[in-house]
């Protein structure tokens, strides 16, 4: 990723692209005019950018996806998202629990368009467009899905710093082991020792 992620490559370099909020960055590859080609982030940015950047952006000609490159040829993916717990046995939990994986709740999700649902029994046709339609079946059709990891983190673990480390050219292989060290402290720190 640094050899195409660098200040040739990236609209007005390294630098600039990190102090800029990622809405700016979907800004500067969807709106009209735009001088950017690619933007690499997660599926909501098609819900953001048709809602709020460009309503007159057209599906599989001004925006679209693609995979990110396999690995091993393997038809997996990486999702990101949120986790549903319950920490009570109080009356109706279970029941919210239980209706949060069914279809319905799933549809509720899905009518956004922002980001797809959880729940593979979703009609496809209550998603309100093609990308998202698309996105949807790509996870449905994933032979792996993998939860990213970043998103459960525990507190003070910055896995975005060390990425913006790197691309700013700090040396990877320290970045990673610090990055562990403070991943381990916080998890030792959480379980009480």
């Amino acid at each position: 990723m640094l050899s195409v992620l660098n200040n040739d490559n990236v609209l007005g370099g390294i630098d600039a692209a990190l102090g800029k909020a990622f809405t700016d960055g979907i800004g500067d590859t969807f709106k009209k005019g735009a001088k950017a080609e690619m933007y690499y982030e997660g599926g909501f940015v098609g819900g953001i950018a048709l809602g709020d950047v460009n309503k007159d952006l057209k599906i599989g000609t001004d925006i679209g996806f693609f995979d990110f490159p396999s690995i091993n040829g393997e038809n997996a993916i990486t999702i990101g998202g949120d986790v549903l717990a319950a920490f009570t046995d109080k009356p109706g939990v279970k029941e919210f629990m239980t209706y949060m994986t069914t279809p319905e709740a799933g549809a509720a999700w899905a009518k956004g368009g922002t980001i797809i649902s959880p729940v593979l029994g979703v009609d496809p046709s209550v998603y309100p467009n093609d990308l998202a339609k698309q996105e949807a079946d790509q996870v449905a059709k994933a032979s792996a899905v993998r939860f990213d990891g970043s998103d459960l983190l525990p507190a003070g673990a910055d896995l975005g710093a060390v990425l913006q480390g790197a691309l700013q050219g700090g040396d990877v292989k320290s970045l990673l082991s610090d990055f562990q060290s403070t991943v381990t402290g916080a998890w030792q720190a959480e379980a009480g020792g």
